[in-house]
């Protein structure tokens, strides 16, 4: 973290390992909504200029979606969990993306799939290093940062964000909740896609 000025984001990950494994040596379960809430509290806490910041606020909503799609989902399989969270992960935070950056572009799904591929490329990047040809798939990932897909503005009223914020606080209690909310940053899924197309 020092070495990379600690990004909001990484200081919310780190204090979360920390606040997860303060619970789990105390045998308190770690994957919940609560052990998010005590890191936002103790980063806030500690460093209260954050409370302003747009990284630690979409890290946390982030975070938040992760553990609401494993806290309704727990049951399904885990290759199911696999395929079907980047998904998740990316339609809840459309609305967030829509109504702070405003653009949009028909390229933008496509970070479902490389989420899940990135997933599997970080092992095999680090044995690909460990045998020598770590620069294997140097070529294809620097065509990939060169990608410049044109991108439309597709501004979001604040309003429609605060709508998924509630939303989202009540699927945490609520299976119908949950569903409305799919429902819901699903319907302006569609609609980024039909203003654009």
């Amino acid at each position: 973290m020092l070495f990379i000025a600690t990004p909001p984001s990484l200081l919310r990950a780190f204090v979360m390992l920390l606040v997860g494994f303060y619970l789990y040596d105390r045998g308190i379960k770690i994957i919940s909504m609560q052990t998010l809430l005590l890191s936002a509290l103790l980063i806030i806490a500690l460093f209260p200029r954050l409370i302003f910041s747009t990284a630690l606020f979409l890290s946390l909503s982030g975070t938040f979606y992760i553990l609401l799609f494993l806290i309704h989902f727990q049951d399904k399989s885990k290759l199911w969990q696999f395929l079907l969270l980047p998904f998740w992960v990316y339609v809840m935070m459309l609305p967030y993306s829509l109504a702070i950056f405003g653009n949009f572009s028909l390229y933008h799904p496509l970070s479902i799939l490389l989420t899940s591929l990135f997933t599997l490329f970080y092992p095999l990047s680090i044995f690909l290093h460990a045998v020598g040809v770590g620069d294997l798939f140097d070529r294809p990932l620097l065509a990939l940062m060169d990608f410049n897909p044109h991108a439309a503005t597709v501004a979001l009223p604040m309003g429609f964000l605060y709508i998924q914020i509630l939303l989202s606080l009540a699927a945490i209690f609520k299976k119908e909740a949950l569903i409305l909310l799919l429902l819901y940053t699903l319907s302006i899924f569609i609609y980024a896609i039909y203003y654009i197309a």
